[in-house]
């Protein structure tokens, strides 16, 4: 590359990463401000309904149901793009950590859905310890097997959790025997605000594959995703062992 080339590609790489610096505190600005105002909209509405319940007829206690529920989304979803953005920006603590305290982490949290939609969850008899920041990981975890149980369907009846490695990475994986998804252009799960076909039917910011995308990149990795053999989908995250 002559030197003007290698100018010109410096300048791309310097204007590339001012972008999206730039976006990240716009996103990062909104989000707090935004915050604010959607508690003081459930506040009020709530205080409202709560007061005033007795002199509301069907239409109007119909409609402080609907602020509400729309309040609320508005904070789940401030609260997963700072997730994001802490996904992004937040400094790694890497530790030494057992994998097998981890997912009885993950296996307790989701433990009543699990349960109430009996669902197996099956994990590997050995796991080892890994180096690797343990809220990340969790979060990944977390992510992964929460996106299962949304859009797995009726049909979904198990969530196995997989380990395999290589010479430079660990890989763990969050396969369900669920619906999985149409079609297949599977890298398009991870950009951020991507929802499943099944987004009229399910809840959600869009940003969980998204998050778990950040995480493995910080840990020198990738996120991947195939279907599975029969039905479902998997999910895969390397993080290296180099960290």
């Amino acid at each position: 590359m002559s030197q003007h080339g290698t100018v010109v590609a410096l300048h791309d790489i310097t204007y590339l990463k001012e972008l999206d610096e730039v976006k990240s505190q716009f996103v990062e600005t909104v989000s707090h401000d935004l915050k604010s105002p959607a508690a003081a909209i459930y506040g009020l509405t709530r205080r409202l309904h709560e007061r005033l319940l007795d002199s509301l007829d069907e239409k109007g206690r119909r409609y402080c149901e609907q602020i509400l529920k729309a309040s609320l989304h508005v904070g789940a979803l401030i609260e997963k793009i700072n997730a994001y953005i802490e996904a992004q920006e937040a400094p790694l603590s890497i530790e030494r950590i057992d994998l097998r305290e981890t997912l009885q982490i993950i296996r307790d949290e989701f433990s009543q859905r699990l349960n109430v939609r009996q669902i197996n969850w099956v994990e590997p008899e050995t796991v080892p310890v890994i180096k690797a920041d343990k809220l990340s990981l969790i979060r990944a975890f977390r992510n992964l097997v929460d996106n299962g149980l949304k859009y797995g369907g009726e049909e979904l009846s198990e969530i196995r959790i997989g380990y395999q490695e290589s010479e430079a990475f660990h890989t763990l994986s969050v396969s369900d025997n669920g619906a999985g998804i149409k079609g297949d252009d599977y890298e398009r799960l991870f950009a951020p605000f991507r929802r499943n076909d099944l987004v009229h039917e399910v809840g959600g910011a869009g940003l969980g594959l998204a998050i778990v995308s950040e995480i493995a990149e910080r840990h020198s990795g990738r996120v991947w995703a195939e279907p599975g053999e029969d039905r479902g989908i998997t999910f895969l995250i390397s993080i290296s062992k180099d960290l």
